[in-house]
């Protein structure tokens, strides 16, 4: 699952946060998301968190202390849990689940319904025998490639050949 957005409840996040001054803001909202890319935790570790939410490391204890009443550190020795990140992600990974078992349900339906079809288009296919005639062909105008079947009438000849509005056929009495 792609993990390149988060949903944001500004009016939840601004009702949290509202006694934050701007660093101690951008710092919670640094580490929310790093969270979100990593499960909900975030490691307890001084060094990485400093690099995380970008500040000079004289400042952070400071920080420290402010923010981490917003995460859970019982639950998850050595790590911060965010509580609403990681119910988050588990609301995220169910919908997803949900629409790929859809889209598989339907791509099975659709392959279905193909392979029924070509099962049907292949049922009506009919073996046909061609048997060679000892006749001589029916006659081509000149300059054709054969009989001018589309713009013939019925009933028309052309030599012993008359046309009977679907072929050429062998006159049954010579023209004369």
């Amino acid at each position: 699952m792609s993990k390149a957005w988060m949903p944001l409840y500004i009016g939840d996040f601004l009702a949290d946060t509202m006694h934050l001054n701007c660093q101690e803001t951008g710092a919670y909202l640094r580490l929310i998301m790093h969270a979100w890319q990593h499960g909900g935790l975030i490691p307890d570790d001084d060094a990485l968190m400093i690099r995380i939410v970008r500040c000079h490391p004289p400042h952070w204890p400071r920080l420290r202390k402010t923010l981490c009443p917003f995460f859970d550190m019982i639950k998850t020795p050595g790590s911060w849990y965010s509580k609403r990140v990681g119910l988050e992600l588990i609301k995220t990974e169910e919908i997803s689940n949900k629409r790929k078992a859809a889209a598989l349900q339907m791509h099975s339906k659709c392959s279905a319904n193909a392979l029924q079809m070509h099962t049907q288009s292949q049922s009506h296919i009919k073996n046909v025998t061609v048997i060679a005639s000892t006749q001589s062909k029916a006659p081509s105008r000149s300059g054709s490639n054969g009989p001018r079947a589309g713009a013939a009438t019925i009933g028309e000849r052309m030599g012993n050949w008359v046309w009977n509005g679907r072929i050429w056929a062998e006159a049954e009495e010579p023209f004369g």
